[in-house]
């Protein structure tokens, strides 16, 4: 690239080179002529001289300055477009993934939901469990103080029926005034009669 621009320098240096040229042979031509130059006037030789070094220009231009110059532009077209169109496949990747990542949200918000409701019905079973087995133990402790509370009853009731057994046949014994003792075994037997019947 840079020994073509070299080349088109060059070329157009000559160009203009042979252009002042033409264009000094022209003047000195009408100075030798001794004729008077009137920039408005047509003079045929430097329209010709002219036009040639203008086509000469324009091909050198063309084939040395404007291809490189049209080579350029397209390639940095290309690039710009090939750069433009990487923009929008990385710009339609981020929106994908965008998506990507918003699903994965909502099925997380969605598995976090189910997490907590089965957290909670997994809470509501449990505790309904302890309340239940509270109640069981409550109802086995309630159960167990009212047999604690029969049987102190019970043995109360005895202890009751045997004092008052006793205290009936030392009253009896004394109400008869009997002059021998009662026979301890007779007494027990008496006794136990006595709190046979308060029993019942």
């Amino acid at each position: 690239m840079k020994r073509t621009q070299g080349a088109a320098a060059r070329l157009f240096v000559a160009t203009c080179a042979l252009y002042a040229v033409c264009a000094q042979t022209t003047i000195f031509a009408a100075e030798e002529s001794e004729a008077k130059l009137d920039p408005l006037a047509w003079r045929s030789d430097l329209a010709i001289w002219t036009a040639v070094v203008f086509f000469l220009l324009v091909v050198v231009l063309t084939k040395f300055a404007f291809g490189p110059i049209v080579k350029a532009l397209d390639k940095r077209e290309r690039d710009e477009l090939d750069r433009l169109a990487s923009t929008e496949k990385a710009n339609a990747d981020a929106k994908a993934l965008l998506e990507l990542y918003r699903q994965k949200i909502e099925g997380s918000e969605e598995e976090v939901r189910n997490i907590l409701g089965a957290a909670k019905a997994d809470a509501e079973r449990r505790a309904n469990q302890l309340i239940a087995e509270a109640k069981d133990a409550a109802q086995s402790e309630r159960e167990r103080a009212v047999e604690e509370i029969r049987a102190a009853s019970d043995a109360a009731l005895n202890e009751l029926a045997a004092k008052s057994a006793e205290l009936a046949a030392n009253l009896a014994g004394k109400i008869i005034q009997e002059e021998i003792d009662i026979d301890p075994s007779k007494r027990e037997r008496l006794i136990s009669n006595a709190v046979e019947s308060l029993t019942r």
